[in-house]
């Protein structure tokens, strides 16, 4: 049998402790790492206008509804900083050839995730020798970017498609019946850095399949 340390067996003792108390949440999301040089040399100076005073930032799965902890105006202004990074030019509605406008950003529920039921509400803890008997239940949430492109033709705007993402995750580690609380369970900087991956992802849609070309 082997024998573990006596401060290594209090540090797990300590950490499995500090996950039972409070959950905690990563993102294994990059916007950055999305971002190649020929997407970048297609839209190059393309001028864009980035909108959505009313979206949607919820979602209901079985038994609970999932709400971001970012506002619709915090979501345009993180889709504006990842345009930016993609080489689209910013500009006035009334000035620019193309219109975005996001209609909804919200966490998925896990839907997007293998094996999130087994992790919901009411799922049982399992059972660990080196965790003292407990382990904590993990669980993600993908968030989806959904938004309309518009093109403006003789002073017209109109629209060239919908377009959605799912690209950015969060990861959560928490308790068994906690692990599904979004709000309390993910993090507001994890969530963050999923948006702008789901927002990356929804600009590189657009520019592979040529709406800009």
């Amino acid at each position: 049998m082997i024998k573990l340390p006596m401060v290594l067996t209090k540090t797990i003792a300590l950490m499995i402790a500090c996950l039972m108390v409070a959950a905690c949440s990563t993102t294994p999301s990059n916007v950055r790492a999305m971002i190649d040089p020929a997407d970048v040399e297609r839209v190059q100076g393309t001028s864009l206008y980035v909108g959505g005073g009313s979206i949607q930032t919820s979602s209901q799965g079985d038994v609970r509804i999932f709400k971001l902890h970012h506002a619709p105006d915090e979501i345009v202004t993180v889709a504006e900083t990842v345009a930016r990074a993609f080489g689209f030019h910013l500009a006035a509605q009334s000035q620019a050839d193309y219109h975005l406008v996001l209609k909804r950003a919200a966490p998925d529920g896990g839907a997007c995730i293998e094996g999130w039921a087994a992790a919901g509400e009411g799922a049982s803890f399992t059972a660990s020798v080196l965790t003292l008997g407990i382990l904590p239940a993990r669980g993600g949430q993908c968030l989806e970017v959904t938004a309309d492109l518009f093109v403006v033709l003789g002073g017209e705007a109109q629209l060239l498609a919908e377009f959605v993402s799912n690209a950015g995750k969060v990861n959560v580690v928490a308790g068994a019946r906690d692990v599904d609380r979004y709000r309390s369970s993910v993090e507001r900087s994890d969530e963050l850095r999923a948006l702008e991956a789901s927002s990356g992802g929804m600009l590189q849609t657009m520019i592979r399949q040529g709406a800009f070309d």
